[in-house]
């Protein structure tokens, strides 16, 4: 019986291997969540359908106020705008109203006719104007140039006198032998009818005497040239001439007309000068940093050049600049008169004031200036000032 029973249970277990009511249970699960997927479904589009009916009933109420809300805007545009157009109105009324004259047109009236243009006296006018600024400009440089153009205006600055005034030598640097030349005699002639005036207002200052210094306040403003002249032209009226070269620091008188006898040896050993046919003799120095007074004493000086006095007509002596005003002072205890060359277009600086009070100390010593280098004139007028 046992055996049977489990043969039985055998064959059943072997027959159903899997239970036939699970897919049964499947089916009817998945049937019951399509049913459920679906009335979702349902409900759902109803819900979309309910908003969306919604939706169009506040649209539709809210058209209306759209309208008005336009409307609005439309009328607040147009009362802005009248607004201000009665605010111009406003103010133009009380900028008039403030009007002390008011102007009224009486009677409607045509232009006359163009006038002509007035282009060119526009350009008249702006030129007499540009030539008057011009004017105005070369009279205040003018006013503010403090340098000497004019002999006149040398006598204004220094309050001094003035014997005259020589031109400019054209051409290179003149050679002090060569200048009297008869090839240079066209080219010197207006400077010899100017030295002549000069030479004739030193006589008038010598009054007998017979040594003349000449000096600058400055180097290089011509006065070796102007004492070589001066010597030259003393020699043409048949005076005897000796030309001293006192210009110890610069020797240029020396070295140009290379003489034979020298102020060193001259006033220390008394040596005889001998005169050229010229009548014109020269007395050098060596340069170097030495003075007059180093060369011998004052008195033995003086006895030299009373020697000197009897035997030449007029001494003239190159003096140094007075800048070197030591070697100055020295020479002219031995001058009769003194005169002071100064060059053209120059100014006169602070620096040198303390020469010009020097010259003025010299009381009737100094005869006056020479202006050197001026302006060439037609007729020049010699006067002391």
């Amino acid at each position: 019986m046992q055996k049977q029973l489990t043969a039985q249970i055998n064959n059943t277990s072997d027959k159903y291997i899997t239970n036939p009511l699970v897919n049964k249970d499947n089916l009817v699960a998945k049937k019951l969540e399509l049913e459920v997927t679906r009335d979702l479904a349902k409900y759902s589009v109803q819900s979309i359908d309910k908003e969306l009916a919604d939706l169009k009933a506040r649209f539709d109420r809210l058209v209306p106020f759209d309208a008005k809300v336009k409307t609005y805007e439309s009328d607040v545009t147009i009362a802005s705008q009248e607004y201000l157009d009665v605010l111009n109105k406003y103010n133009a009324l009380n900028l008039q109203s403030n009007f002390s004259i008011k102007l009224m047109q009486v009677e409607p009236a045509t232009p006359d006719v163009a006038e002509p243009s007035k282009k060119m006296l526009l350009i008249a006018l702006s030129g007499i104007g540009t030539l008057v600024v011009c004017l105005i400009v070369l009279f205040i440089l003018y006013y503010l140039d403090d340098n000497i153009k004019e002999p006149i205006d040398l006598g204004n600055a220094t309050q001094l006198p003035l014997l005259g005034s020589l031109n400019m030598i054209s051409g290179p640097k003149p050679d002090l032998k060569k200048l009297w030349d008869v090839e240079n005699r066209q080219k010197m002639q207006q400077f010899k009818e100017l030295l002549r005036s000069v030479r004739f207002e030193i006589d008038q200052e010598l009054k007998g005497g017979k040594i003349l210094g000449i000096t600058s306040l400055s180097s290089g403003e011509g006065k070796t040239l102007v004492a070589t002249s001066l010597a030259y032209s003393y020699s043409a009226i048949n005076k005897k001439v000796l030309l001293i070269d006192g210009n110890f620091s610069n020797p240029t008188l020396s070295k140009t007309i290379q003489p034979k006898l020298f102020v060193e040896d001259y006033f220390r050993n008394n040596s005889y000068i001998e005169r050229d046919n010229s009548n014109i003799s020269v007395l050098g120095n060596r340069g170097g940093d030495i003075t007059l007074l180093e060369i011998n004493d004052e008195k033995n000086i003086q006895r030299e050049f009373d020697d000197l006095k009897s035997r030449y007509d007029i001494i003239v002596i190159d003096l140094p600049p007075l800048d070197s005003l030591n070697q100055s002072k020295e020479w002219l205890l031995f001058c009769c008169k003194a005169i002071a060359v100064f060059e053209t277009d120059k100014r006169i600086p602070r620096s040198q004031s303390q020469y010009i009070d020097y010259l003025k100390h010299l009381n009737l010593k100094f005869a006056g200036w020479v202006l050197n280098k001026a302006p060439i004139r037609n007729h020049s007028k010699k006067s002391k000032h």
